[in-house]
């Protein structure tokens, strides 16, 4: 477009036609101008289309910690249990309806509760694992 200007800035001639030229390189320099101006727009808008992707993105990514948090707190309950069970289930004396079976909870309960503890004291009293705890927040998604 701009070398179809440049040819008919270099070929007026002195007569009645270099007033159409005139006009038609008047309309190929708006045509020029507005193109440049809406690719301009385009990429403003490619810019902030990124920046929301991103933004959506990063809240997806709190909404997968949360979630993440939240299953560990449950592995926290059910691996001193599982544990506890596969120890136990070495030995049919042990099994549920025997007269040993009291047993079982009698070790998984306690060392369900000190895993417990021993998270508790670390949210509390490790600077970091508290803080990165804390700032898990529940989010949730634009609709």
């Amino acid at each position: 477009m701009r070398q179809l200007v440049r040819f008919t800035h270099r070929h007026e001639t002195p007569t009645n036609v270099s007033e159409d030229w005139s006009a038609l390189r008047e309309d190929y320099e708006f045509l020029s101008s507005s193109i440049d101006e809406r690719g301009q727009r385009l990429e403003n808008i490619v810019q902030v289309v990124t920046s929301l992707v991103q933004l959506v993105e990063s809240r997806r990514a709190l909404v997968e910690t949360y979630n993440v948090t939240r299953l560990t707190v449950l592995a926290l309950v059910f691996i001193p249990l599982s544990f506890a069970a596969s120890l136990f289930s070495r030995n049919d004396s042990w099994k549920p309806g025997t007269d040993h079976f009291w047993v079982y909870w009698a070790v998984a309960v306690p060392s369900t509760l000190v895993v417990l503890l021993v998270a508790a004291l670390a949210v509390r009293f490790v600077p970091w694992v508290g803080a990165k705890i804390k700032s898990i927040k529940p989010t949730t998604l634009p609709k």
